[in-house]
């Protein structure tokens, strides 16, 4: 009896995976704000229906879960997206890959992962990643260069690429590069007679917090020229609620061009504004795009376009551009000062990354107080900041006692409360409308009573003295 009560818990007992990341031993330093591509391994050791959860304390994970029909000893790979919080210094956070029996939600196995947010990371040079390009040739109707990657690192780095370039295509991206390994990888660049080719073209190899660069001069003759050129900075970090971007317009015809700047590819939320721009025949000229964001979806690396459009909105000129949106919670800061007649409150409220629509001010105040907010209702774009201020006027029945000031969001939800500290007394610092009318008034009187019986003294003595002078020179007569 007791053998066949311990097989059938061995049989019970759920049968660990192999689950593995792309990650070193130990700690993986990364950087605040910054998204990585990492490859999760999985090998079941049993067939069924398999659910991989991942799940952090603080770090965005992207996917959060993967369905699996799992064949036992098979081996599935998954690109997964991790996400640092923007506003750390130096903290530790843990990915957890939770491994799930689909049919009965029974947790299997799981397997914990230890990252360090650090803001002092650099990975400058980065000498064990190399990458350059072999060989740039003209096939058909392409350009193709063969790239190469090289890692002389001892772990696994996932390289993705991106280019200055919209129209460069690679044949595979992002790209697994084994320790002590070697990847070529193929960028393709159509040409034609109405294909707009630079003369250089800059291609980025990044990996986590690495990105390496190089510059490609392309094999171009007889190719259609653009009318413009743009000039845009490679990267742009939205972390208020306008951004403005430095953009750099020539014209390269005989006559004269009209632009807007405009967004392309832009994450949800995000919004790309200019002004229209006149530039004459072989000007270059100066102006600047703004970036405005209505509500952030998501945060994060996102890869998009700036691009030149004319006034019928015709694309002329694109260029890639990589637009961060760090996460960044709510702050509040308060400022009490006292008023003469009461005391006035002001509450700086910053949105961070979640805007704040129809916002209410709420405020709870002792008896014979009168209260004044402005303003009542409060809008704040994501990174935004609205000034709220709350006076207190005391009336001559006001009672000492505790106000209270609370700020919620359109759902109810609130954001941050005050409590504020009302005495009607002077010992308080500050004395009520009624009070200081009192004693004003009564210093008043007495300072007014002093000169009266003064003046009524000297008048007195004036008239005198001069009744004494008649009185003197009527004798003398």
């Amino acid at each position: 009896m007791i053998w066949i009560m311990v097989l059938l818990l061995l049989l019970a007992t759920p049968v660990n995976a192999a689950i593995s990341l792309s990650v070193p031993d130990g700690c993986t330093v990364v950087k605040p704000g910054t998204q990585y591509m990492y490859l999760l391994t999985y090998t079941p050791e049993a067939d069924g229906q398999r659910i991989l959860r991942l799940v952090s304390n603080g770090m965005s994970v992207y996917p959060q879960e993967i369905w699996i029909n799992a064949l036992k000893g098979e081996t599935y790979t998954y690109y997964i997206s991790v996400t640092s919080p923007a506003n750390v210094v130096d903290s530790y956070y843990t990915l957890v890959v939770e491994e799930y029996d689909a049919t009965t939600s029974q947790k299997i196995s799981e397997k914990q992962y230890c990252f360090r947010v650090y803001r002092g990371v650099s990975y400058e040079g980065a000498p064990h990643l190399v990458v350059g390009y072999k060989d740039i040739s003209v096939k058909g109707d392409s350009i193709e260069i063969m790239l190469f990657v090289r890692n002389l690192g001892e772990y696994v780095e996932v390289v993705s690429f991106n280019s200055d370039y919209e129209n460069v295509y690679f044949n595979v991206n992002p790209v697994i590069v084994p320790p002590f390994k070697e990847v070529e990888v193929s960028a393709r660049i159509p040409i034609g007679t109405q294909v707009t080719i630079p003369r250089y073209v800059k291609i980025f190899a990044t990996s986590g917090d690495i990105t390496k660069e190089i510059t490609v001069q392309l094999p171009v003759t007889d190719v259609y020229t653009s009318d413009i050129s743009l000039s845009t900075p490679r990267e742009v970090i939205v972390d208020t609620s306008i951004v403005f971007v430095p953009v750099l317009i020539t014209n390269n015809s005989d006559r004269d061009i009209t632009v807007y700047i405009k967004g392309k590819g832009l994450p949800l939320g995000v919004n790309v504004l200019s002004d229209p721009v006149r530039i004459p025949p072989g000007a270059t000229v100066r102006t600047e795009a703004w970036i405005t964001l209505d509500t952030v979806y998501d945060t994060g690396t996102f890869v998009s376009k700036l691009c030149a459009v004319d006034t019928y909105g015709a694309e002329i000129e694109c260029k890639n551009v990589i637009i961060t949106i760090p996460e960044q919670p709510e702050s509040v800061s308060v400022v009490e000062q006292d008023t003469g007649k009461g005391k006035m409150v002001t509450i700086t409220v910053e949105a961070g990354t979640e805007r704040i629509y129809g916002g209410k001010v709420e405020v709870e105040a002792p008896e014979g107080w009168e209260v004044k907010v402005s303003p009542e209702t409060i809008y704040v774009r994501p990174f935004g900041r609205e000034m709220v201020t709350v006076e207190f006027v005391p009336s001559e029945n006001a009672q000492g006692g505790t106000a209270l000031i609370t700020i919620k969001d359109s759902e109810g939800e609130i954001i941050t409360t005050r409590t504020v500290e009302l005495s009607p007394s002077p010992g308080t610092g500050f004395v009520t409308a009624s009070t200081s009318s009192v004693i004003g008034a009564v210093i008043l009187a007495a300072v007014l009573a002093v000169i009266a019986v003064t003046l009524l003294k000297r008048k007195k003595k004036e008239k005198e003295s001069g009744i004494e002078e008649i009185e003197e020179l009527l004798k003398k007569e």
